[in-house]
């Protein structure tokens, strides 16, 4: 019995989640615009998929590689109506990845979705790796992602959820649009 209560009550969060519809993030934050750090490939790259499927222009920002470049012809393939770019960075120590991201997105009066995605994993002990490897993944993983939310946007509402929030996401660290917008780390 405590068996079969157990995979019940794992199956029916897994069954609606598996049924439930994909929000409309377009029309839920009325946005034109979304970004996807660490969209080059992998989820990050299927995130942007997504988001353009959705009637999004996308916004990559990723290490700039062939991955990156191959994303960009692809998306622009797939989706001609669709406008796309791309901001080849890297989310390391020293680097002003804020300041590139600015610059190719100067034009966009607002983008109300980031996903911030970026990062990498550190495979090997913590006191065998060499120090500057241990804070590129700092930098990558944690340190960039609060930097970024924390730069482009304040805080409007309260949370939606564990992991939604509704943000009121600008382009310039100093001036603010009001707005609704969704940032996910």
């Amino acid at each position: 019995l405590p068996t079969i209560l157990w995979f019940v009550l794992y199956s029916l969060p897994q069954i609606y989640m598996a049924f439930r519809p994909v929000p409309d993030l377009k029309k839920r934050y009325d946005a034109k615009w979304a970004l996807v750090t660490g969209g080059g490939s992998g989820i990050g790259k299927s995130i942007a998929f997504k988001l353009a499927k959705q009637g999004l222009n996308v916004v990559i920002v990723s290490l700039d590689d062939k991955f990156l470049k191959e994303t960009m012809a692809e998306l622009k393939e797939s989706f001609p109506d669709l406008e796309f770019r791309s901001v080849g960075v890297n989310f390391a120590p020293g680097v002003d990845y804020l300041k590139a991201i600015s610059e190719a997105t100067k034009d966009i009066e607002c983008i109300p979705i980031i996903f911030n995605n970026a990062g990498f994993l550190v495979t090997e002990f913590f006191d065998q790796d060499p120090l500057g490897k241990l804070l590129v993944n700092m930098e990558c993983n944690a340190t960039a992602a609060v930097t970024f939310s924390g730069a482009t946007s304040t805080i409007k509402t309260p949370p939606l959820s564990r992991t939604q929030f509704q943000f009121c996401v600008c382009k310039e660290v100093n001036t603010r649009l009001r707005t609704k917008g969704l940032i996910l780390d």
